[in-house]
Order: C-alpha cells, then sequence, then structure tokens
C-alpha cells in the first residue's frame, strides 16, 4: 500500500518522544508498505524514505504537492510536532487538498486546549481528519467531544535496541558514566524543565541513592531548558547526563530503578516510552499515575509501582529493604504492546 507520513521534525538525534514515536511508526509501516516520508526539519534519510521540504507554516509548498501527487498515496499520516493546535488542524485540511483521494489519519501524542471559537472555526471548515490516533486518553476524550473518530493506540518499543544485560556489564557501564558502583542507581531520561516536576527527584538523593537525569538534546520550543532548576537539582547531589548517548538502553542497564515522576500531561507524551524502554530492558520503574499507564498495564505488576510523587521517597525505602530480585519478562510485556500496536495501526491505514 502506498502511504505518505509527515512529521514536522525529523532531525537527527531521535532522542526525543515525538520523534522517536514518529521514526517507529514510519519503520513500522516500511514492513509492509511502500511508504514516503517527509519532515520540515532534518536531512533527507534513506533508511525513512525521507526528504525534507522546507514548506511555510501553512504548508502551502509546490514541492509538497508534487511529492504527494507523485506517490499517489492510500493514506496520509500526519504526526504534528506541536501536538493538536489550530494550525496543527488547517495543516491537515491542506494535505487534504493537496491529495483528495487519499484517507487522512492524524496522530496525537499530547493534548492541547483549543478556544471554543478555534473547535468552531474547525468544525465549519471541516479541518478533522477521517480517523486520529492516539497513546492519551485525554486526547481521546477531547476528540470525542470534538465529532472526531477517534482510537486509542499504544506506542511501539524496538525490542532487538532495548534488551537486559547481565551483571557483569552493569558495572563497567557505571564506570563508563561515572557513576558510582557501591550506589543505589535511580535514573530518569527527558527534558530538564518545570513541566516534568523533577524537583520530586531531590529528596532520593539521599540514604545510599543516587539520582542520574539524562537529558535530552532535543528540547521543544513551548517547554525551553531550565537553567535555574539544572542548578538547583546539581547543587542537591544529582548527576545529569546533558549530552547525547547514542546506546541510551545503557542507561536502563545500569539503573537499580528507572523512575518517572511527571504529573502535567503537557510534559510528556500520552504514554512514556521511557517506562516501554524500561521494562523492555527488565528494569524496576517507579511512576506517578501519568496519563495512560494504568490502562495500558492493568492491575498490580512486579515491573511497575504507581505512586504519588510525594510517596516516591517511600517506595524507594520499600524497594531497597524488601531487596528481591525484580527478575521480569520485559520482553514478553512489551512484544504485546507492540503487536496491539501494530494491529491497530493497521487497522487504521486499510
Amino acid at each position: 500500500m502506498r502511504l505518505f507520513f509527515y512529521s514536522e521534525d525529523l532531525t537527527y538525534p531521535f532522542d526525543e518522544g515525538i520523534k522517536k514515536t514518529a521514526k517507529n511508526i514510519i519503520q513500522t509501516l516500511m514492513l509492509n508498505n511502500d511508504v514516503v516520508s517527509c519532515s520540515k526539519y532534518g536531512m533527507n534519510n534513506a533508511t525513512l524514505n525521507q526528504s525534507v521540504i522546507r514548506t511555510n507554516k501553512f504548508f502551502l509548498n509546490i514541492k509538497l504537492f508534487k511529492l504527494i501527487n507523485s506517490h499517489k498515496p492510500k493514506c496520509i499520516i500526519y504526526l504534528p510536532s506541536s501536538s493538536a493546535t489550530f494550525p496543527s488542524f488547517f495543516r491537515l485540511k491542506v494535505l487534504r487538498l493537496f491529495y483528495s483521494n487519499a484517507k487522512i489519519i492524524m496522530i496525537i501524542l499530547q493534548p492541547k486546549y483549543l478556544s471554543l471559537f478555534k473547535l468552531k472555526l474547525i468544525s465549519i471548515f471541516k479541518f478533522y481528519p477521517d480517523i486520529a490516533l492516539t497513546p492519551s486518553s485525554t486526547v481521546e476524550k477531547q476528540f470525542k467531544s470534538y465529532q472526531i473518530n477517534v482510537k486509542f493506540i499504544p506506542l511501539f518499543t524496538n525490542i532487538n535496541n532495548f534488551s537486559p544485560v547481565n551483571n557483569i556489564k552493569i558495572n563497567r557501564l557505571r564506570e563508563r558514566f561515572g557513576i558510582p558502583s557501591d550506589k543505589f542507581i535511580i535514573t530518569h531520561i527527558g527534558h530538564i524543565n518545570s513541566g516534568r516536576n523533577l524537583e520530586a527527584l531531590i529528596p532520593l538523593q539521599s540514604e545510599g541513592n543516587q539520582v542520574v537525569i539524562v537529558s535530552s538534546s532535543s528540547t521543544p520550543d513551548d517547554s525551553p531548558k531550565d537553567p535555574q532548576l539544572k542548578s538547583k537539582l546539581l547543587n542537591n547531589g544529582i548527576l545529569i547526563l546533558d549530552y547525547y548517548i547514542k546506546d541510551i538502553h545503557s542507561i536502563y542497564h545500569l539503573s537499580d530503578l528507572y523512575i518517572f515522576p511527571v504529573i502535567s500531561e503537557g510534559g510528556c507524551i500520552g504514554l512514556p516510552l521511557t517506562i516501554l524502554e524500561a521494562i523492555a530492558c527488565n528494569t524496576l520503574v517507579l511512576t506517578t499515575n501519568y496519563a495512560s499507564i494504568k490502562r495500558i498495564f492493568k492491575g498490580s505488576h512486579k515491573f511497575l509501582i504507581i505512586s504519588d510523587h510525594e510517596n516516591f521517597h517511600h517506595e524507594v525505602k520499600k524497594i531497597k529493604i524488601s531487596n528481591k530480585n525484580y527478575s521480569i519478562d520485559g520482553q514478553s510485556i512489551i512484544n504485546k504492546i507492540n503487536n496491539k500496536f501494530e494491529s491497530r495501526l493497521k487497522n487504521a491505514i486499510r
């Protein structure tokens, strides 16, 4: 099947949730389809069959029009980097006008809130997709209220890139990153900004713990890095690795615990990829009840502890006191989620 995929930012490196999701979707689609992908930012990439076209903010560009029409796709799939903003709906309409024979699919990873006036314009001018896909229960609820055909979809994790390692390699990895081998290592991967509730990690930097934050090199314009927050974290003993790590799975491998403190849904995509990646590496996860996590991981799981961030310190103590071997089959768990993702994506493009 011929498919056309567009997302504004496919800039290397793919070390941020929206870009990683876009890449995972393209690669999944390419397994059984003829896919052309395109972006405004990045470089031409043969692996993703990606072209870069410097469009204006409304997508009014003859090169983009010709690229879509030359491919004659059955489906046009649009994953806006800015999520469901009013301009994103407008750009979706332009893509429909460029090639009216295609089914239009919109993928929204986190919620944005629109005024009643903008919602009215979207309705009047029919800026809707044929179907929207989202890993966010909030977006799902929003879109249903907008009368948009929307389906919930989990996200994909490449288990070839994220898998367990033995204890010998863990010690070597800690030495490589300058992380003490005699500490209980608690890690978090993501942007250093106010939206991620990182101050909740400061109380954990005690009692033999070492908190390590790996900061993404890609930071959204609407949520920039916070130098004051970074200084506060450093001054409290937290170790920050503020550079791109290609083999990011190494961070999960060297961790005793992966922690996710985010509360606000604007702080991350609806289903955090880092939680899925950590589980695939058999790393225990402590997280807030964020967005769609409980929906994906129903019931109780020994590999995932959901708690209020104010109880994190207590939960870490319990984990250390129990001294249990949290042996899990993370690959099997993630495989099931991947299968749901692939099935629902396949159904959407039919």
